[in-house]
Formats: structure tokens, sequence, C-alpha cells
């Protein structure tokens, strides 16, 4: 109250003017190493950091303004400095006081600290300033590698393309550090990770983040494969020593639902203290972190809760006696995209927590790269002739992508307009279905191409003059890379799917061009009967060549590992029976819910539950079906969206 404030001596601190010394101080007087390296290091801070703090957040060089630098969130300078002592803790070992070595781990810590957060079209500026402000000499003598005291200079690449061997005294490139591509068919293709650089530079940060105890953020547009990289990271911790806590956020979750989660992976220790069980440490990864709705007092409550958790070590029980449960060795990682399109700037005082980390899209080359070593490895066992389309394919797949990006934006009426590069994954992911004894020649696996590029990007549009600029960029691009097949690719119509034999349950479903509109209707046509005779209150069909082409693609995403469908039209135009016609040849079952007076979210919980025990005892795959109908809760969507 102002009565009690008034009895308050008060200190008022401008953040401008404490700065970001004392940080640095301090962090200086507790480290270990002898007083060479901590005057090296005071000398290089004072020399580099503050000019390079202002041209970011300024834009000052030289005492003139220009414009400041585009970071992927908004940073602190205290953030930016605070980082840079962790990277100094990950790269500089406390009995190093040789001073060049010293200066080259400083400045790769630089880039990992005050650059980290930076857009990819900004690093080269900052590349240029870092460099002109140390004045070392530049290294750019092809593939040798770059020694202590001088600084890499390719042409086309920065210091972040590097790292600094401390034990060898050069600098070695990360490309080189790479791993090779090891394809093995049993493991599914969501679960396949291609080797890049991006992947060698972020699984480093992240084991040496968690080393340390240091949360780690990273920050990126959708596709990225921030998720990716993080769940490979924690697949390959040792399961006797850790174990973790996924977390997916989203628009309706609460601090209530945060800390349920933890405390069910938690166990008490002594009377306030909590932790893994079995002496373990756990590793909690939030992924989607900006995206719980900001409160009327704008406020994230989730990001409330975590930041007094990992700030303070502690929570409160929500029980009446409001105690504080104390939590050991639990680490914390998460990933989020870039603010904006329903994601929330997240509070700075809680960034400020954790190490940023900017994940830049892959440019094309790295497409190109992991897609062709994915879709060549599938390829390995077919004809010559198939394997030598294998480049000309992604190339066409990158080529539409990028076109499609830049001609259909989104508007509010076609907000749905969003592609990303899960689209061409989902294009390799379809190609990967081919096997060698249904495709033999060129023709038949560019034409499997053409089909996928038509379900991953045309079968999203909505107006019939995008699908015809659609299909014109397609056209061109299959004219242009593969002229001599061009007449059977371009054939109509283009029905693919693995159906043909799902009359007989003995044979095995190979993916194959159905050829035309009589050889899918036979199929459907004996399966709806069947249905038919199993399901009365299935509706009779009449099969016309709309309704076998939205069967043929409703079947194929039931056929392919991890893929649902959004149909989206009028009502009464055969949605509902054209997904029971197709999950009922995809050999699964179909589960629904059925409203009644009163049902709500509790009693939608309880069917989740009935269907969770159906996937258990059973050994065939499920299509939950869900109307916009009966979708009378906004609470369903969440349930859904966290299957």
């Amino acid at each position: 109250s102002p009565a009690t404030v008034s009895r308050c001596g008060m200190v008022y601190l401008d953040p401008k003017d404490l700065g970001f010394h004392p940080v640095w101080q301090r962090w200086i007087a507790s480290r270990g190493g002898g007083g060479t390296q901590q005057a090296e290091l005071d000398r290089l801070f004072l020399r580099l950091v503050p000019d390079l703090v202002h041209f970011i957040l300024d834009g000052m060089v030289d005492g003139k303004q220009a414009d400041p630098l585009n970071s992927i969130i908004h940073r602190t300078s205290l953030n930016m400095v605070t980082q840079l002592t962790t990277l100094l803790d990950i790269l500089l070992p406390e009995s190093e006081d040789q001073p060049e070595t010293v200066e080259m781990c400083f400045i790769e810590a630089l880039y990992w600290s005050l650059g980290a957060g930076l857009q990819a079209s900004e690093m080269s500026k900052f590349d240029a300033f870092v460099k002109k402000t140390c004045g070392l000499a530049l290294y750019d003598k092809g593939e040798s590698q770059p020694p202590q005291g001088s600084l890499p200079g390719l042409p086309g690449s920065t210091i972040k393309d590097f790292h600094f061997d401390v034990e060898n005294k050069v600098w070695t490139e990360w490309r080189r550090q790479v791993p090779a591509y090891v394809h093995d068919p049993a493991v599914s293709f969501s679960n396949v990770l291609v080797p890049t650089c991006d992947t060698a530079r972020f699984d480093w940060i992240l084991r040496a983040t968690v080393k340390l105890n240091k949360p780690c953020l990273l920050v990126g547009e959708s596709g990225t494969s921030k998720t990716a990289a993080i769940d490979r990271y924690l697949g390959s911790l040792d399961t006797e020593t850790h174990t973790f806590l996924i977390m997916n956020f989203s628009s309706r979750t609460s601090s209530l639902d945060v800390q349920h989660n933890l405390e069910a992976n938690i166990e008490k220790r002594t009377r306030d203290v909590f932790g893994p069980p079995s002496s373990k440490s756990m590793l909690v990864f939030m992924d989607d972190m900006n995206m719980p709705r900001v409160d009327m007092y704008g406020t994230q409550q989730p990001i409330a809760l975590l930041k007094l958790l990992i700030e303070r070590g502690y929570m409160y029980n929500r029980d009446k006696d409001l105690h504080q449960k104390h939590l050991r060795d639990v680490g914390y990682v998460a990933a989020m995209g870039k603010p904006g399109g329903g994601r929330n700037e997240v509070d700075p005082r809680f960034t400020t927590l954790f190490s940023v980390f900017c994940v830049d899209p892959p440019d094309r080359q790295s497409l190109a790269t992991i897609y062709t070593s994915i879709l060549k490895a599938h390829l390995a066992n077919f004809s010559e002739e198939i394997r030598a389309t294998a480049d000309g394919m992604i190339d066409c797949s990158l080529n539409l992508y990028y076109q499609v990006c830049s001609d259909m934006l989104p508007t509010p009426s076609k907000f749905h307009y969003v592609f990303s590069q899960r689209d061409v994954s989902r294009v390799v992911q379809g190609l990967c279905q081919a096997t060698p004894d249904k495709f033999t020649t060129s023709s038949q696996i560019v034409r499997a191409w053409r089909n996928e590029t038509l379900r991953v990007f045309s079968d999203r549009l909505i107006s019939e003059e995008d699908r015809r600029r659609a299909h014109e960029i397609m056209r061109d691009q299959i004219t242009s890379n593969f002229n001599k097949e061009s007449d059977a690719v371009l054939a109509d119509p283009i029905l693919f799917g693995d159906f043909m034999t799902a009359l007989d349950d003995g044979e095995a479903r190979l993916y194959e061009d159905v050829v035309d509109y009589k050889a899918a209707k036979a199929i459907f046509q004996s399966e709806l009967e069947e249905l038919g005779e199993k399901n009365v209150s299935m509706l009779s069909l009449v099969l016309f060549e709309d309704a076998l082409e939205h069967a043929t693609r409703i079947h194929r995403v039931l056929r392919v590992d991890k893929s649902h469908a959004l149909m989206v039209g009028s009502g009464g135009c055969g949605k509902k029976s054209l997904v029971r016609l197709a999950a009922f040849t995809a050999g699964c079952d179909l589960f629904e819910i059925s409203l009644t007076r009163g049902y709500d979210e509790h009693m939608f919980r309880e069917d989740l539950k009935l269907l969770y025990q159906k996937l258990a005892a059973g050994d065939k795959k499920v299509v939950f079906l869900v109307t916009e109908n009966q979708i009378i809760e906004e609470g369903f969507l969440e349930l859904i969206n966290n299957m």
C-alpha cells in the first residue's frame, strides 16, 4: 500500500548507468586461472566488447549512427555479456595463459555470444566489424588450416564457420567435423537426420552448455530442425545417468500444467528438496516456449513460473501451506519460433537466464545436400536410369518450393498458405515409398515426384488460379530437367497408392502408379461394399472421378508415418464418408466420439483414454476422426494438438 511504501528507503538504479561491466568483473574475480590469463581477458574485453555492444544495439560505427543489427529476439547487453562468460568457460581452459590462444578463444566466444542471436543476413556485417576491430591478419590459403595468431579469411565464410582447436592451436572448419551420412532403412523417415555443419555446431553447443548446467535456448523459423537437433541430443544421453522430460507448449498451456508435469517426474529427497529418481540428472526440454497466451497483465504464466524456478531453483507447493520445493539436478533446454504469427514476445528478463542461439534456415546448398543424401541412399538398389534422376528431382523440388513461397503468400482468406522446408521433406518422404519392383524407368519415378509435389503443395491451394500457377511452375521444372520423359510424366490422371493389393491380406502393399480411374474404382468399390456389410450406417457412395481422387489422397496420408489430414469443404460433400472408406482401405480402425448432453473436456479426456487403450490392446493403426461440430470447447484442440 502507499502507506507501506512511504516507510521504505528506495534507491533507483538505471541499467544504463550500471552497465554490463559489473557482470564481467564478477566473473573475472570468481574465475580461476593465473593472473596472466585474467589480465589478457580484461584487455580483450575492454578493447572489443563495448564497441561491439554499441554496434549491435545502437548501430554505432566510429562514432557515427547507423542502423542496429537485427536479432532473432530482443536481447540486452547484460544477456550478451553473461553468455560471453559462459562461452569462455566452455572454450578456454583455466590453465591456458598463452596470450595468443586466449585471444583466439575470446574471438570465437564473441561469435557464439554477442553474435549468436543475430539473423543470418547480419552475420557478414558482424564478421567484418570484428575482423576490422581485432586488426589481425586474415588467412585465406585454401584448404590449409589458419594458425594461431590469424583469423580465417576465406571468401564467403565467417569465423562462425570455424572452431579454434586449443590443443593444436589452429582453426578448423566445422564441415571437416561433419560425419558422413549412413543410411539405415530400418529408421523411419521422421527420425532421419543428415549431419551438416549446423547439426555439428548445435550438438557441440548443447553438450557444452548442459555440461556446465547452463540453460540453452534455440530460436529460429519453423522447419529449421531445432526440435530435431535437441531430440537427437536427448536420444544420445546415457539412460543410466540421465532422464528427460519433454513439454510441448501451446496457447492454452498454464503454469499449473507445467508444475504438474515437473512434479510427476521428480521425487522427494529430503524435507523440501526434490529431484529426478535414482540419483539421476533430468533435462527438461520446452518446445514452442513462446506459445502460451499473454494474460491481461501482460504476463505469460508458464514463463513466470519457469523464471522463478530457473533463477531461484525452487517453486511453491500449490497447497495451502505454500512450502518451497527446491529442485536439484535439473537442467533446461528450450526451442521456440521467431515471435509473430501466434508466437509471443518472451519476457527479456527470462531469456537473459538462457544462452540464446539463432538457428538459421539452411541455405540451398545445405538443403540439396540433405535431401540428395537421403534420396540417393534410398535409390541405391534401383536401376542406374532411376538413380540418375535423384539430383534433378531434388533441384526441381527446391525450385518449386522457393517459387511457391514467393508467389503464394498468406492473406486473411488464405492464412494457411504457410510453406516451410518440411514440405520439401514430405515430397522426399513420399518418394522414399517407391520400391524397385514397381519403379523400373526414370519416367515412373519422376511421375511419382510430380504426384508428391501435387499432394504437398497443390492440394493446399483453394483457388483455381493458384492451382493453375502451381501446375505451371511444376510443368516448367519437368520440361527443363526431364524433357525426354515429360509426355509420360505430365499425363493425367495421376493416382498413386499402395491399395492395389488391399483385397488380398497376404500380399505386400507396394506404392505404385494406379494409372487410371477404372483400376482405382474397382478397388475402392469392393472395399466400399465390404465396409457396408460391416457398418450398416455407412452411406452408399457414388465413386465418381473427384471422389476417387480425394479417397486416394486421404489414403496416401493415412499410410505415411506421422501424417495427419485436415478436410475442408462445404457440409454434405462426403468428407466423413471418404475418410471412413480410405481408413478401411488402409487397414485402419476408426475411432469417433459421440456427443451427449453436458459433454465437456473431462468426458473428452475419458474418450481419449479409451482411444489409447484401443491402441495399446490392438495391433492395427487407428484413425481418430473429429469433425468441426464435435469441437464444442477450445480445450479439445489443445488436447488433440498434444496427442
